[in-house]
């Protein structure tokens, strides 16, 4: 048996983090089954009780025991000797998903990949996003974590580009592939049994503005909250049920609980919020079975997108070369979405959008294909040692 340790954002994860981890342990779980998992959290008590949480999904998408998922040992990624600990029993060490960023934990990761190489372990970059880093601290941080890894599978075009700017000319393949949330959620869709008829209503996703996604200094946070809340009072349907879904339940990384609260006073409409946190496929089925979706982060995007369809967009990143826009190229798209994504940095964008009743069909073979090339990448990495 051979044991991977994951890395990344985990003790701060949202559904998407969730979906990138369920995705991560199925497929090397199918490239070998006899691999054993283990993660470093920054807060190893949230990555315990979502591991809990989303145990018998994992399992069904990964044919793990259930009870095997939930026990899952977790590090405490901000204590070193626990760091030391975890990779000491460790063969392989993947950073499962998530961006790299302006901030502190990069210097986590960098750590862990320092001892790893020490100890002559194989090192992977899973689906990771890289955003336009603006601190040399962290550039240097994110050069070295790159450097340090024998395969490196990237969410983007854009973040190949921004990685090749960080590290020049390199030896190291970089791939360039699709986010790894893609494949636990269409397995998701593959497995579903359509469950209970739902009353039907309409799902939204809204998070939290970051400031390091203003594109000039009147992009503030009540700027865009001032826009999100007019889209959906032109959009939404006075006689539905409005489900506010949160992607986030943890104030660090911003609660989603907590716009979305606000907005669902605002509004003045049939109104419920998910206050009672979700679990990752219990986010999947509200999604599925909505009328129509209204998704602000980037995850909720993929998995409305991918689940129902028959959703539209909040962009808050460039509208030209951000992750939204972006996964919307790559998801062949581009067409389909020309009318259904508001732009909330854009001061040219209509205040309207029209209401439409078809629904986007991803190309199967394409997420195949992404599949393929991920398991293929694994199979090369899981020989390294």
């Amino acid at each position: 048996m051979k044991q991977v340790l994951i890395v990344g954002w985990y003790g701060t994860e949202t559904i998407g983090d969730r979906a990138i981890l369920a995705s991560l342990i199925m497929q090397f779980s199918k490239c070998r089954k006899d691999t054993l998992f283990s993660i470093v959290s920054i807060y190893p008590f949230l990555t315990s009780h979502t591991l809990y949480e989303d145990a018998g999904f994992i399992s069904r998408i990964s044919g793990i025991c259930e009870d095997v998922i939930k026990n899952i040992k977790v590090y405490d990624g901000r204590n070193p000797k626990s760091i030391n600990k975890a990779i000491k029993l460790c063969d392989y060490v993947v950073m499962g998903g998530g961006p790299f960023d302006d901030m502190m934990t990069m210097f986590m990761v960098e750590y862990i990949f320092i001892v790893a190489k020490h100890h002559n372990l194989p090192i992977m970059l899973y689906g990771c996003g890289i955003n336009p880093l603006k601190v040399k601290k962290y550039i240097k941080s994110a050069k070295n974590i790159i450097e340090m890894a024998n395969v490196v599978i990237l969410r983007d075009e854009y973040s190949c580009k921004l990685c090749k700017q960080i590290v020049g000319n390199t030896n190291t393949d970089i791939i360039v592939a699709i986010d790894p949330a893609v494949f636990s959620t269409t397995k998701f869709i593959e497995t579903y049994d359509g469950g209970d008829k739902i009353k039907p209503y309409v799902a939204v996703n809204l998070r939290y503005f970051p400031s390091i996604y203003a594109m000039n200094n009147a992009v503030t946070s009540k700027y865009v909250n001032d826009k999100v809340l007019h889209f959906l009072k032109s959009i939404l349907p006075e006689n539905e049920e409005i489900r506010f879904i949160a992607m986030n339940y943890f104030s660090v990384g911003y609660d989603d609980r907590d716009i979305l609260n606000e907005i669902s006073h605002e509004i003045d409409m049939n109104t419920i919020v998910e206050n009672h946190p979700l679990s990752l496929e219990q986010t999947m089925i509200l999604y599925k079975n909505a009328k129509f979706c209204i998704g602000m982060r980037f995850h909720a995007v993929l998995m409305q997108t991918l689940l129902n369809g028959n959703n539209y967009i909040l962009n808050y990143t460039d509208s030209k070369i951000g992750k939204i826009p972006g996964f919307i190229k790559q998801i062949e798209g581009e067409s389909f979405y020309a009318n259904r994504i508001y732009n909330l940095q854009d001061s040219n964008q209509p205040n309207s959008m029209i209401i439409r009743n078809d629904n986007f069909s991803y190309n199967i073979n394409l997420v195949k294909h992404y599949y393929e090339l991920y398991m293929s990448k694994i199979e090369e990495f899981l020989c390294l040692k």
